[in-house]
Parts: C-alpha cells; sequence; structure tokens
C-alpha cells in the first residue's frame, strides 16, 4: 500500500531558489527534504528526464526558506540555517553533512530570508523568525551582528530593497505590522498597519501581513489584509492588488509586474494600477512560494502539495508540472 506521502497534497513546498549563476533550482519541504534540479533540464521541452532531480537529502525537521550565495545554498529550518556548496549538492552525488551550520536555539523556525550586500565579503544574511524578531548575519563570520526587534508576533516575511535602497529591510509579522529597517541604523524607521485601512481590512481573514515585497520604488504587502502596493516614499497606498478575498501567501516583483500566490489555485500577475495581466492555475490549493529569473526564462510556483508547476519562457503559462521527489 503505498504511503500517504505519495500523495501530493501530504507535502507542502514553502520555499525553493535558484542559484545566481542560474544553473540550478532547489526546493524543500517542511519534512525537512531538500531537492536540487538542473534548470537546463526543467526548462528543455521533450527531455524524457525533464522533472528528474540532481540531489535530495534530509534535512533536520523542516525547510521553511531558502536563498543562494554565489557559492552556498542556504537553508532555514527550525533553529538553524545550514549551507550547502553548489558543487557538491550539483554532481550527481549523495550529499553528506551541510558545509556550514548557524544555530539559532529558542529563536523558533527560519521563516523567510533575504541577502543583503552590505558588510562582509559575503554580505549579510537576514532572517525573519519566530521568536517575533529580525536577525542580521554576516555570512563571514557566521554571527549574527544586529537584532531587530519590535514585532510583537512572529515575523511572516522579509526582503530588501534593489541597488541605492538595499540597506532598507522590510519585514511582515503575525501581528499585523509592516516595519521598515535601515539595517545601518538597526531600528524601525516606519511602521504600517494595512489592517488599519478601511479599503484593505478583511477581518474575517486577519490582521497578519504573511507576504512582503520590495523594489526600488515600491512596497508590496498583505496577508489577511488584502495585498496593495505602497509608494515608498510617500508611504501612501498606491493601489489594492488581486485577490479580494483570499488570503495572500507570497509576492514578487519582475519588472512591472506585481506576482501573487494565495489561497486558491491561481498564481495572479497585476500592474502598478493593481489591473490584473495574468491568471495562472496551478496545482496547489495554496501557493507558499514564488521563484523566477530571466536567463533562461524560468517562474516556478510551489505550495501545499509536491507539484511544482514551472512556466517557461513566459509566465503567463504553465508549461509542465515536475513532482518533488518524496520518499
Amino acid at each position: 500500500m503505498p504511503s500517504l506521502r505519495s500523495v501530493p497534497e501530504y507535502t507542502t513546498i514553502l520555499a525553493q531558489v535558484f542559484s545566481p549563476c542560474g544553473q540550478y533550482y532547489a526546493a524543500g519541504t517542511v519534512e525537512g527534504q531538500v531537492a536540487v534540479w538542473k534548470v537546463s533540464q526543467l526548462v528543455a521541452r521533450g527531455e524524457v528526464d525533464r522533472g528528474k532531480e540532481l540531489a535530495k537529502w534530509k534535512m533536520g525537521d523542516g525547510v521553511y526558506s531558502m536563498v543562494g550565495t554565489e557559492r552556498y545554498l542556504v537553508v532555514g529550518g527550525r533553529e538553524e540555517v545550514r549551507g550547502w556548496d553548489w558543487d557538491s549538492v550539483s554532481g550527481g552525488e549523495a550529499v553528506g553533512e551541510s558545509d556550514w551550520q548557524i544555530e539559532l536555539r529558542g529563536k523558533g523556525e527560519v521563516n523567510s530570508m533575504v541577502i543583503v550586500k552590505e558588510g562582509g565579503t559575503e554580505g549579510r544574511l537576514v532572517l525573519g523568525m519566530g521568536d517575533n524578531n529580525v536577525y542580521v548575519v554576516d555570512l563571514e563570520t557566521r554571527e549574527i551582528v544586529r537584532v531587530l526587534s519590535g514585532h510583537t508576533g512572529y515575523v511572516h516575511s522579509v526582503s530588501c530593497g534593489r541597488g541605492e535602497g538595499e540597506r532598507t529591510v522590510v519585514s511582515g509579522g503575525e501581528d499585523g505590522t509592516v516595519r521598515l529597517w535601515d539595517i545601518r541604523q538597526g531600528e524601525a524607521v516606519h511602521t504600517l498597519i494595512p489592517g488599519e485601512k478601511a479599503e484593505l481590512a478583511r477581518p474575517r481573514l486577519g490582521k497578519h501581513v504573511s507576504a512582503v515585497a520590495l523594489s526600488q520604488d515600491w512596497l508590496a504587502c498583505g496577508g489577511g489584509p488584502r495585498l496593495s502596493l505602497w509608494h515608498l516614499k510617500s508611504l501612501a497606498v498606491a493601489a489594492p492588488l488581486p485577490p479580494t478575498d483570499q488570503e495572500v501567501k507570497s509576492v514578487s516583483f519582475h519588472d512591472e509586474v506585481v506576482m501573487v500566490g494565495c489561497r486558491g489555485r491561481t498564481l495572479f500577475q497585476a500592474n502598478f494600477s493593481g489591473e490584473v495581466t495574468a491568471e495562472v492555475v496551478v496545482s496547489s490549493s495554496v501557493v507558499y512560494s514564488i521563484a523566477h529569473m530571466e536567463q533562461p526564462s524560468i517562474l516556478c510556483v510551489a505550495g501545499s502539495s509536491s507539484n511544482i508547476d514551472i512556466c517557461a519562457p513566459s509566465y503567463n503559462y504553465k508549461d509542465v508540472t515536475i513532482r518533488f521527489p518524496v520518499e
């Protein structure tokens, strides 16, 4: 008799990432399983082994977040962050212990991570944690260099700006607040509460902010409150975004488009006026993670199943669905 794990809906994927070199794609499950694929194989139509992974292994109790540096696949789990050299997980051989580990005892799950190029040769890792704090870790020394406190509920999501705005980090929490931080100052410079805006409040869904994203001039945030686009300079709502009546779980900017994952089997894409430009039907009933890159053009959508939907080369259409290799 097959195990329940072989049923797609009994697996949840919260994290996925592309390597900065563009050659590899990784994803992880809440059961702690990690897998890596070769991107060229994922976009190769007609390839017999299109969805066949290069490597898979088990890490701790769960995978909640992922980022990639030039050298390492960085994985956030429960009370720890681990790093594997991309070369060691892409050679088709068995994957061993991580190359390094950061212990975060008593701090809960690493719900979200982002890398900023501030300080240290490797940059700094910003962690949104289950103990209500945001931590800044030097990737060279792997030591916590700053604690950003202020949230009164656990931190769901973190993001950072680009270019001149990269020193700005945004976090969204269970407490319903969105906090903008200057990581050099180590304090919140602005606090927003989307649920207090009449046009955004959805009390039946809650006040929590589960998804945030920054671009150079814009902030997108939502969760219980309706997803919305804010102008960073004026801190005013520029436009409400789709969906109107579903809880938002993930958001990402791509050029002049906002991509939105939520409850419901749809990935929404909208322009900065809030108009829907595309709706992609996806496999998972909840979309927890959106990952994309430009060269080659590929978008991966994952969530409350072992199915991963691939949109390539157009983000507007699902090209193929692969399955996470659940054991």
